[in-house]
């Protein structure tokens, strides 16, 4: 089968075309995206697409630019001369980016703001960040929660660093790709773009999780990229099929994929369950991956996969979408150019086995905290699955003649809850080293100074939200704590410079 498309280049930027297709759209991308963030500079690459966007003027149906995990991509479908207009457009408005006022970013926060609704500046948590930490794909769950105190020098940074030839494509269906009139800066900073590692921390087994219903999460591996996404498809049809059309345990199961490198990919299936239900379904989906494992796919969940790549590859949105995925994972260096699609039909069962045997020992299986019961025993037993492999808190390794004695040590500040604020029995230490947070129901939380990678400063509630590089989260609410103004100075002193922010709008 000959390449699915043409591969040109226009003033040094690749250029991806489909110029048969029936349908006219064009696309100027860049490969960067949400997960080559910080948890400081979160929220960036969604400002810098709306800056662009209101610079060119964008109105209409016609045209539109989206911020996912690995891209920023400014689109147009329809007629010939507004696509090749808006692209072009959007490059020179990316070129003036360097005179940005701090009134046009004012003006942009403000409606991404809107935009994520109400918590916009707070930090998440979710299966993501429990896996990969405040970085990567974990930052997908953190959210962009400083994302009001970005401004011009960080704006103009980012764009130096990140819109520029070397790292763009222009992908057109339905066009030649001599039409295209789109010119961009050289890069003003040599050396290799600080992208996402894609390095995993190498959690297996199970954990609690802050978020709902359960999510199963591993690294595809083990064989070529078609046999990786017919497991994928694989995976989801079967668990669809048999957790809600069967059983009527879940209403959903969505699945993220995410690049990984040219021999790999992470898949992520999140499964809509009600808390009470959230254990059994997990087992349930751990039989049915062990399953899969050892018998093959179900021929039903298969056949459904190959007819719907077989669905998409005839229809040009989805080819569109397609050509657009190649060209950023190309940029990113998880896909070499000149694909040629091959259709899952041709994978055969044992390369199909291979794959889901190098990829199970990978699983996480994250379960919502309210369906555990405290019984971390017996929901170990029924996956069949080892705990994750966490480090406990300081505190909670200590006899309690041991931490008896180290709370009394000079130097750590110890907080009692104020009467009526529902916190009876929950404590606050302060040291040296960590904030720990002691809650009756669900144990000790802790965060290592040094591993501040967020601070949010809420003036108005005199509160604190710090957020640690593993992914962990402690809020403290000042008037929550006896002694709020030695509270207030301790974490002053303690709380690096560098992670701080102050919550607005």
């Amino acid at each position: 089968m000959a390449a699915e498309y043409e591969l040109t280049s226009h003033d040094g930027i690749p250029v991806f075309s489909l110029p048969d297709s029936p349908l006219v759209s064009g696309a100027l991308v860049f490969a960067v995206g949400r997960r080559d963030e910080t948890p400081r500079s979160a929220g960036l690459a969604h400002l810098v697409e709306h800056l662009v966007m209101d610079r060119a003027r964008a109105r209409g149906q016609s045209v539109n630019a989206f911020t996912s995990d690995d891209s920023i991509a400014f689109v147009a479908r329809g007629d010939a001369d507004l696509v090749v207009r808006f692209l072009r457009d959007a490059a020179r408005a990316i070129s003036t980016l360097s005179s940005i006022t701090p009134d046009e970013i004012v003006a942009q926060q403000k409606v991404i703001a809107v935009e994520l609704g109400e918590g916009h500046s707070h930090p998440g948590l979710g299966a993501l960040s429990e896996r990969f930490g405040a970085k990567g794909l974990g930052l997908l769950d953190l959210g962009a929660p400083a994302h009001t105190a970005h401004g011009v020098e960080e704006v103009v940074d980012f764009v130096r660093r990140w819109l520029h030839r070397e790292n763009a494509a222009v992908v057109v269906t339905g066009l030649e790709a001599g039409t295209i009139d789109v010119s961009l800066p050289a890069p003003s900073l040599h050396g290799s773009l600080d992208r996402d590692p894609c390095t995993d921390t190498g959690l297996s087994g199970y954990t609690a999780s802050v978020g709902p219903g359960v999510t199963l999460s591993l690294l595809m591996q083990g064989g070529p990229s078609e046999a990786l996404t017919l497991a994928i498809a694989g995976i989801q049809n079967t668990l669809m099929n048999e957790l809600r059309h069967e059983r009527h345990l879940v209403y959903a199961v969505d699945v993220f994929v995410g690049d990984w490198s040219t021999t790999a990919l992470f898949a992520a299936f999140h499964l809509e369950v009600p808390a009470e239900k959230a254990a059994e379904v997990a087992a349930a989906a751990c039989e049915i991956l062990r399953r899969i494992t050892s018998s093959g796919v179900d021929p039903e969940a298969r056949r459904e996969a190959e007819e719907d790549w077989r669905a998409a590859f005839r229809d040009p949105e989805a080819r569109a979408e397609g050509l657009l995925s190649h060209a950023v994972a190309v940029l990113r260096g998880t896909s070499r150019p000149g694909r040629t699609p091959i259709d899952p039909s041709t994978v055969s069962e044992a390369a199909l086995a291979t794959v889901l045997s190098a990829s199970m020992p990978t699983l996480l299986v994250s379960v919502e905290v309210t369906a555990l019961e405290g019984d971390d025993a017996k929901l170990g037993a029924e996956l069949q699955l080892a705990p994750a492999p966490l480090e406990p808190p300081f505190y909670a390794t200590l006899t309690q003649a041991q931490r008896i004695r180290e709370l009394s040590r000079p130097g750590v500040a110890v907080f009692s809850p104020r009467l009526f604020r529902g916190l009876r029995g929950h404590r606050l230490v302060i040291d040296d080293e960590r904030v720990t947070y002691f809650a009756p129901e669900t144990g000790a939380y802790e965060i290592i100074w040094r591993e501040v990678v967020l601070a949010r400063r809420d003036d108005a509630e005199d509160s604190w939200t710090l957020v640690s590089s593993r992914g962990g989260i402690i809020g403290i609410d000042g008037a929550d704590w006896r002694g709020s103004g030695s509270l207030r100075k301790v974490l002053d002193e303690r709380i690096p410079v560098e992670s701080r922010f102050v919550a607005a709008m």
